[in-house]
């Protein structure tokens, strides 16, 4: 009963380990950093946040269950359907999670926190986070597989002050 917690552990451990050494081989997801909507981003009624994965929309965990994804999370739902094209949001805080979705598999996920630069419109978009429906990787993903997984609807500048 005891080795499931053990083996779990151990993979935390582990993955902490190849985490450091994956996650920070390129580019850095630094608070300061900007996303910018230069796409179209389709909000359904009664949503507070849609999934996307290879620029398009999919519904949770229907994708590629090996690709990235990324779920834009807005501050409230509408009882219309909403549009946003346009805005920019600024990285306040950046937070990695992972947890055991059953004994043998761990779910790494990529949190961004935002606020809005400037006029946000109606919908503010809360925050993003970023992951694997079935992590086979043992990390979090980078910040080339982020802006892959939103390419075309978002774009990411990298800040390189330190804030």
């Amino acid at each position: 009963m005891h080795i499931p917690k053990l083996l779990i552990f151990y993979t935390l451990l582990i993955s902490n380990v190849l985490f450091s050494a994956h996650a920070w081989a390129g580019e850095k997801l630094t608070k300061g950093s900007k996303w910018e909507v230069t796409g179209k981003i389709e909000l359904p009624p009664g949503k507070a946040g849609i999934f996307y994965q290879h620029a398009k929309p999919v519904a949770a965990i229907s994708g590629d269950q090996y690709s990235p994804w990324c779920r834009l999370v807005f501050k409230a739902t509408s009882k219309e359907p909403r549009v946003i094209s346009k805005g920019q949001y600024e990285i306040t805080r950046v937070l990695y999670n992972d947890e055991a979705v059953n004994p043998t598999q761990i779910s790494y996920k990529t949190t961004m926190r935002l606020k809005p630069i400037g006029s946000p419109g109606t919908a503010i978009l809360h925050q993003i986070v970023c992951g694997r429906w079935d992590d086979n990787t043992g990390s979090y993903l980078s910040v080339k597989e982020i802006r892959q997984a939103l390419e075309g609807v978002m774009r990411l500048e990298i800040s390189t002050v330190k804030k």
